[in-house]
Formats: C-alpha cells, structure tokens, sequence
C-alpha cells in the first residue's frame, strides 16, 4: 500500500512538474485517489472537474474509472474529454475488458447487418 501511494504521488509530482497541474489557494485540478478515498470524493471532485468550462480534458487512472462507471456513463459532452489510462498493476485487466468490449461491438454489428 505504501509503495503504491508512493508511487500515485511520483505521478502526480512528474504531472505538476510538466505544467499539468494547478493549485491555488481555493481550487486544485488534481486528486490522488486511493483506497481510503471515499467514494462521494472522488465523484464530488469529478464533477467539480467535469462542470468546469476551463477544463478540457481529464485523466482518469482505471481503477478509479472502474469505480465512477455509474458516473462516466451520463457524461455526454464533448468537452471535457475523458481519458483512462491504464496503470501499471491494472494493465492485463483493463486489456481483457477493452477485448471484450470489442467482441461485443463485434457481435451487434454482425446482427445489425
């Protein structure tokens, strides 16, 4: 646990340095999630994000989308976009859901023809 919260903040440090981050005094664009991170949390700073009109993409870990699928599902805007990077433990699991997703898209194309 300690090693990956480690590491969460060694990403997040190398995104500040790159100018990726912001953080001022009343707001911050960033959220290091981890397994004490409350649900009402994470989706409470997900929205803050996603309402903003300055805000034009957001990076999303998968273990974290996993948890606000219920939330991404209603997001229909173009902007923000919303991207979900897979993480170094979660790689072979996020590959075989994006397979079956692709099976699936497969397979209602081939009845729809």
């Amino acid at each position: 646990m300690h090693h990956i919260h480690r590491l969460l903040q060694e990403v997040t440090i190398g995104l500040l340095l790159t100018g990726v981050g912001y953080c001022r005094e009343n707001f911050r664009n960033y959220l290091i999630v981890d397994r004490d991170t409350t649900l009402d949390e994470v989706e409470n700073f997900f929205y803050l994000l996603y309402r903003r009109p300055c805000i034009g993409l957001i990076l999303i870990d998968y273990p974290t989308a996993k948890r606000l699928h219920h939330v991404l599902g209603r997001c229909k805007k173009v902007l923000p976009v919303i991207v979900i990077l897979p993480t170094k433990g979660c790689i072979i699991p996020y590959m075989e859901e994006k397979e079956r997703q692709r099976r699936q898209r497969q397979r209602e194309a081939t009845y729809n023809i």
